[in-house]
This record gives structure tokens, sequence and C-alpha cells, in this order.
């Protein structure tokens, strides 16, 4: 079977799409061929129709979350319009979280819950042989006039036993260049922590009884990266676990291993209370040289009670200091715009900032989405004033705050960083500033920026000591 995978990438920033390169590697291992529709360097809807008919695939495949599903919609809708009548599936979160808005749009003959690998080489396999695919578990099917709703399948308890990612899914050589020899690679599926801004409390709950945090064993995690660093002449790795430091049995046998047999320099997620002396020696062992700490709320009341984080103003001062001591680069990430939240609150957070004294800062505005509990509270609280989910999280708001306006959250999250950092350096808060006005114009034309600029911007901001404080 010839499976072809579309990525929309809404912001057009050069990161691989771990999801396909996942279902692709899946497919492949089963002698299958498969293909991808690549929207990340500026690709238009007609180019991307010649590819698809060039490949002539007998399924196509998409994957979107919440904020990437309208575009999905519409690009699904133009190949109808143009009389492409090949199956269209559709997985990703929001599927899986807001199913019976996804099948709600006839474009796609049918979506997945949940994760894809064997749902999907199930479905291909019975396409194949002209079986009926209607019970294949994690999918629900439009038919003429009524929807078939087939229940999800345990999760994959051993990723192990998964494929390497299939990054030769992908332009390697442009996705490389573009980012200055960075690179993407997850090792965890899965998060056990319940904050309310998040859907994994709702995945945890769709898959009760199944493990749902898993782990690539290290010698895994070691095997795929002896393979890949010189196959791509890779400079920096960027682990997009969740949380890096959630087991630290796993840690300390991951800094051994990686500190021996790869050593390449890589950037990670923390939570700030699970951040110790140990750990910080651990990470740094290994040659870790950014960690990202989330703050969201300097507010102690708004981040443990509203967002349910159950982390102390100390212990995320304590994470920060730690890094510092052991010469680790960190960036602190931060949310405003949250439900009721007001101006005060979010000077809170610009004083932990302050208190942190982060090397980088990032802060995103709140959005509702389906799947968290902070959309059900925004619902209950009649605070969603549309519902709109292409906003991206830097240029504006879905929820209504009787506290800030929208116009308000948009100058304060301009002026955010500089606020953080002015009492360090007028310089560097200045160049922030200047960072976060040109942030949303960034954005609106990733798409269109060429990749000569995108590797300017890496080698400047992510490779350069003296500009690493503009990094995000």
């Amino acid at each position: 079977m010839k499976v072809m995978f579309c990525y929309i990438n809404v912001l057009g920033i050069p990161y691989c799409d771990l999801r396909a390169a996942s279902l692709s590697a899946v497919l492949k291992a089963n002698g299958h061929k498969t293909s991808l529709i690549d929207f990340t360097f500026g690709l238009s809807y007609e180019k991307a129709m010649a590819q698809l008919k060039e490949f002539n695939p007998d399924i196509l495949c998409m994957s979107a979350r919440s904020t990437e599903f309208v575009p999905n919609v519409k690009f699904a809708e133009f190949l109808r319009t143009n009389n492409i009548k090949i199956p269209i599936f559709v997985g990703g979160s929001h599927p899986t979280i807001d199913p019976e808005d996804a099948i709600s749009h006839k474009c796609f003959d049918g979506i997945c819950i949940g994760e894809g690998e064997y749902a999907l080489l199930e479905l291909v396999e019975k396409i194949e042989r002209n079986q009926d695919y209607s019970n294949v578990k994690n999918f629900w099917f439009n038919r003429s006039n009524s929807i078939i709703k087939n229940p999800t399948r345990p999760l994959i308890e051993d990723i192990d036993e998964l494929p390497m990612y299939d990054y030769e899914l992908f332009d390697m050589k442009t996705y490389m260049k573009a980012r200055n020899g960075q690179f993407d690679y997850i090792a965890t599926r899965g998060c056990p922590f319940q904050c309310t801004f998040c859907i994994n409390p709702t995945l945890q709950g769709i898959y009760k009884g199944s493990k749902f945090v898993r782990h690539f064993s290290v010698d895994r995690i070691i095997k795929d990266l002896k393979y890949l660093v010189p196959k791509y002449n890779i400079r920096e790795i960027i682990f997009f676990d969740e949380t890096f430091n959630m087991n630290i049995k796993r840690l300390r046998e991951f800094s051994e291993k990686y500190s021996k047999e790869i050593n390449i320099p890589f950037e990670c997620d923390a939570r700030a209370d699970l951040c110790n002396e140990e750990v910080m020696q651990l990470l740094k062992k290994a040659n870790c040289d950014r960690i990202n700490l989330a703050i969201e709320s300097g507010d102690p009341e708004v981040r443990n009670k509203l967002l349910k984080k159950n982390i102390s103003d100390q212990q995320i001062i304590s994470a920060f200091h730690l890094a510092k001591k052991y010469g680790i680069n960190t960036m602190s990430l931060n949310m405003i715009g949250l439900p009721f939240e007001t101006k005060e609150q979010i000077q809170k957070t610009i004083d932990l900032n302050k208190k942190t004294m982060p090397d980088s800062l990032q802060v995103s505005i709140f959005n509702p989405f389906p799947g968290s509990e902070l959309y059900e509270f925004c619902k209950k609280n009649n605070l969603i004033r549309k519902k709109d989910y292409s906003i991206s999280y830097y240029t504006g708001t879905s929820l209504y705050n009787p506290n800030i306006t929208e116009k308000e959250i948009l100058e304060i999250r301009k002026r955010f960083a500089y606020e953080s950092y002015k009492d360090r350096s007028k310089l560097k808060a200045y160049l922030l500033y200047i960072r976060e006005a040109l942030t949303p114009y960034y954005l609106k034309h990733g798409s269109i920026i060429p990749v000569w600029f995108f590797n300017l911007i890496y080698k400047v901001f992510f490779s350069s000591k003296l500009f690493n404080f503009m990094r995000k």
C-alpha cells in the first residue's frame, strides 16, 4: 500500500512532525510505502496536490492538534473540491479529545483516536486485502448517514518495540540547514501530572487501566542517536519529553551512557519540584546545555489552585539557581491571560522571573482548548468569547477576562521579557522587547521565511553565547 502523510505546520517553524515519523516507520517496517506533503517551507495547495497525484497514494493521513485542525479541514476540503476521492483520515490530539467535532467534517472518511501506529497498520492492511475495516479499534468512520464508533485499543506498553522515527520522510537536509544542526527527539510518552491547562489528565481518563507513562530504554535512545548523529551531522538535540527529570533512576543511567557514547549538547524540559542537586549534576555530566523550567504563574494561588501545578515559589527559585550553579542555561516558561487573572497577578509572574533570573524567557497567552479542565472551567463561567482554535498563544486570546482586555494582554506579553530583564541589563531588555514585538510577524510569515534566514536566526540566537538570552 502507498500511504501519504500531510504535515500542515501552522507556524511554519522547521520542527519535524514526529507523529507522522512514527506512523511512517511502522508502515515501512511492514512493507508499505510512504511519502509526505510538507507545508513547512511554503508549499502551495496546487503544488501539494501535484505531489499527491505524482505519488498516487491509496490513502492520505493527517494529524492535528486543536490549533492545526481547521487548516487540516481546509486542505482536505480543497482536495475534495478538486475531485480527490481517496480515503482521508485524521488523527492527533484534537480528534482524540474532541472526536465529535472532528468526525462532523465530512471531508474525512474517518478519525483516529489515541495512538495510531498499530491502528493505522491494521487499517492499511485491511484496505489492501479488500476486507471490511469498519471495526478497526481507535477509528471512527463517516458513513453516508451514520458514524461508526469503535473503542480504543490499549496503549503500546513497550515503546521500544516501535521502529526508529522515520526522519527520511522529511527533507532532512533542508531541516538541518534551517536549524543549524539542531535535531528533535522524543523518548517518553505520557505525563503523570494533573495540570489543568493540559489534555494529559483527559488522556489518562481515556486510557484508564493502561500504563500511561512509557519511556524508551536508555539503550534504545543511545542506539538511535549513534545512527542519527553522524547521518545528519547533529550539533544539538532537543528532547521533547514533557518532563525529562521524571525518573531519577533512569536519569542516572542516561547520564552515564549518554556522556560516554553521544555527548552532544542537548536541551530538555523539567519540573522545578523534581530538581535537586543530583539532578543538576547528572544533567551537567550528560552535557545538558539548556533546561526549560515552567513558572507559568508567579501567583501561588493561581499556579497551585487554578493550574494544579503544586509547586512552591521556593522550589522554582531553587531549580533555577541550581542550574546556574552547574553552568546550565535556563529558560522560564510563563503564561498570562489566565481565567480571571489580574494585572497584579501577572506582575507577580514578572517578579518571580526577576528572582529566578533565567537566561531567557518565553511568555504565552492562555487560550482554552478542549480536553483540558480549564476549558470546561471557562465554558462553565461563560469566558469563551469565540470558538477559534487558530489563535496563536502569541497573537491573541479567545478568552473573555473581566479584569484585562485582549489589547492589554497583548501589550503585557510584548513588554513581559523587558520588564523581567531590565534590572539586569537595559540593553538586553530592549532587545527582548524587540524580539517579542516581532514574534507575531515571525509566526505569521514562518512558511515563507527562506531557509538561509532560519539558519541565520539559529546561528545567532541558538548557537551564539553572546545572544543566547534571545533564544526561545
